[in-house]
């Protein structure tokens, strides 16, 4: 299960009243102005690792990201219907952060572990590898 309804929504992130919506989102691509705000739902599978959140990066925490769901995020003209706001109790939000924590792979985690399985040493231009300076390391900008 990968936690996303593989659709796209608009939650009025970009939105302010005096400029309007920052990001087109998917308008971008299909020129539909249903589509304009509305950008692809995230899997939630690790997301307490995944801050900051949104699609560019406004919201801090996940605690942030509770509260801009709560207040049925930004009003805006193409708002989605779901985004409405809800009164979550203290207790509540404590229970869906609790539960966001709990779809994060343990392993991942510990940083040393991630490196140790995904990342191989990669040579940057100005450091030592060994005994030899690096120049150069292909795919690393000039």
């Amino acid at each position: 299960m990968l936690f996303r309804d593989s659709n796209f929504h608009n939650l009025g992130v970009g939105f302010s009243p005096e400029s309007g919506m920052a990001d087109s989102g998917r308008y971008e691509a299909t020129g539909r102005s249903f589509d304009r705000g509305r950008f692809a739902t995230p899997s939630l599978l690790n997301v307490a690792l995944t801050a900051p959140y949104m699609h560019d990066g406004s919201l801090a925490t996940l605690d942030d990201v509770i509260e801009f769901y709560s207040r049925g995020g930004n009003p805006n003209p193409g708002l989605d219907a779901v985004m409405v706001p809800r009164e979550f109790t203290a207790e509540e939000r404590s229970d869906l952060k609790a539960f966001l924590e709990t779809l994060t792979t343990a392993w991942l985690r510990d940083s040393v572990a991630v490196r140790a399985r995904f990342m191989l040493p990669v040579p940057v231009p100005g450091t030592c590898l060994g005994p030899k300076r690096v120049t150069s390391s292909p795919g690393y900008p000039k």
